[in-house]
C-alpha cells in the first residue's frame, strides 16, 4: 500500500467517499466516526485497506483512543483529513452559549488537539486538509467563526530542528 491517511467524518459525505477513494487508489486509511455500524460498512467495502476507529473528537479518551490505535499499529501519516463538523442552523439570537461552544469544540479545537497529538507520527511531506462547510457563507446561517478560523491546506509536514530542540514549541528559545 501506498500511504497511510486518517480521515475524520468517515461515515457519510465527503469522509466517506474520501475513504473509499483513497482505499480503491490502493492507500492504507484509518476512518474515524462516531457511528459505529456506518463504520462497518465502510471497512466493508475495502477490508484490506481501511481500518476504523468510533470516537468522538471531540473528547480526549476518544482522541487519546486514536493515538493508542497508531502506537500499537505502528503506523505512521501521510496525512490528516479533518472532515468533522456540525453546523447549527438556527437564528443567529437564537444560538445558546452551548450552541457556540459545540461548533467551536467540533470545527475548530478538535482538529487542533488532534493534529497536535498526531504530529510525531506524520512522515516528512505529509499534508493536512481541513473540510469546512459552506455555513459560514451563507445568509441564513449563523456566523460561522469556528469554521473560518479552521486551516484550509497546510504547506507538507517536515520536522524542522526548532521544534525537535525545543519540544514541539516553534519560537521557544
Amino acid at each position: 500500500m501506498a500511504n497511510h491517511y486518517l480521515v475524520t467524518g468517515a461515515s457519510r459525505g465527503i469522509g466517506f467517499e474520501t475513504v473509499k477513494n483513497l482505499a480503491d487508489n490502493d492507500h492504507l486509511v484509518t476512518a474515524v466516526a462516531r457511528s459505529r455500524d456506518k463504520l462497518s460498512s465502510l471497512r466493508g467495502l475495502y477490508p484490506e485497506h481501511i481500518r476504523t476507529l468510533a470516537a468522538d473528537i471531540t473528547s480526549d479518551q476518544d482522541r487519546e483512543g486514536i493515538i493508542q490505535h497508531m502506537s500499537e499499529n505502528g503506523l505512521t501519516l501521510d496525512g490528516i483529513v479533518h472532515n468533522a463538523g456540525l453546523l447549527i442552523n438556527k437564528p443567529f439570537e437564537d444560538l445558546t452559549n452551548e450552541d457556540w461552544q459545540r461548533q467551536l469544540d467540533v470545527n475548530l479545537l478538535a482538529p487542533v488537539f488532534l493534529t497536535r497529538d498526531l504530529l510525531k507520527f506524520m512522515n516528512p511531506g505529509s499534508h493536512i486538509l481541513n473540510i469546512s462547510s459552506m455555513g459560514g457563507f451563507q445568509e441564513f446561517a449563523c456566523p460561522c467563526v469556528s469554521n473560518q478560523g479552521s486551516f484550509k491546506i497546510h504547506e507538507p509536514w517536515q520536522p524542522h530542528s526548532e521544534y525537535q530542540q525545543h519540544g514541539g514549541i516553534p519560537g521557544k528559545q
